[in-house]
Order: structure tokens, then sequence, then C-alpha cells
């Protein structure tokens, strides 16, 4: 007679990581920053059209002048602003960066815009806009932190073995 001896074992594995995810508030604020850059860029070229010269005539958009270079550097600068924005671990610096740029430049042009009213179109009242974007920037890249969620399980394994004796 032939006799089977059923043996079943069971093994808990420890907790593994199964879904991990990171973001920041400051990809949110890069992001609509960027997109209104575009937006107020795309609309002063779609008044001024494409042709030359790219200094010298001025469009009014959003109570924020700007000639067709100052509104092509504006479409370049959102969409660097949406590429940091697509990092939630280089956000942070990314905005710090550009919000020194940009308080910078601000500061400069408010306190002097002479030289950057025939080639840019921007005045002193547009060098404040600058400066504050760039404060704020800086503001919320220091503040904004990245927050890791990880969703967590546990996997349960059977070694199961039929052994005829």
């Amino acid at each position: 007679m032939v006799e089977r001896e059923h043996e079943s074992h069971e093994h808990v594995s420890s907790d593994r990581v199964i879904d991990r995810r990171a973001w920041s508030p400051g990809q949110i604020v890069a992001g609509l920053v960027g997109f209104a850059l575009i937006v107020l860029g795309g609309i002063a070229l779609a008044r001024l059209g494409l042709s030359t010269p790219v200094t010298g005539e001025v469009a009014e958009v959003a109570g924020v002048t700007a000639t067709r270079l100052w509104a092509g550097v504006e479409i370049v600068l959102g969409l660097i602003l949406l590429g940091i924005a697509a990092s939630p671990y280089a956000v942070r610096g990314g905005l710090v960066t550009m919000g020194l740029l940009f308080a910078a430049f601000g500061l400069v042009v408010a306190v002097e815009p002479d030289p950057f009213v025939e080639p840019l179109g921007v005045d002193s009242g547009s060098g404040i806009v600058w400066l504050v974007i760039g404060v704020v920037l800086v503001l919320v890249g220091w503040l904004s932190p990245t927050v890791i969620s990880s969703q967590r399980r546990s996997a349960v394994t059977r070694d199961e073995s039929d052994r005829i004796a």
C-alpha cells in the first residue's frame, strides 16, 4: 500500500514597497508660472506677429509690455519652468535658481529701466513684476517639501510538497 504524506509550509515575507510616488507643491507653482509665461509670451507674439525687427515694437499683455524678443524669452523661461515642474526632486533647486535670476533681473530693470526699454520693451513696472515673481519662486522653492508616499504589502508564499512513502 502506498501512503501519501502531505506537508504544507506557509511563510510570510517581510513588508516590501510595491509603489512609491514623490511629488512637491513646488511642482504646481512651477507649472502654473511656466504656463502663464508661455501664454503671456504667446499672446504678445500673436499681437506683434513674427516679422522683423524683433525689438522696438511693443505689445501690452495683462499690464506687462514686451517686444518680440522679450516675448520669445518669456516662452523659453516658461518652458524651462515646465521642465522643472516635471521632477519632484529638481523642483526645489530649480525654483530657487530661477527665482533668484528673475528677482535680480527685476531689480535691475526696476532701478534702471532705460537700457531695457528698446530691446525688451520692459519698464520699471515690469521690473517690479519680475522681482515679485522671483521672490515668490524663491520662497516656494525654499518652503516646498518633497513628499514621498509608499504603499506596502505583505506577500504570503506557500511551499507545498507531496511525498510518496
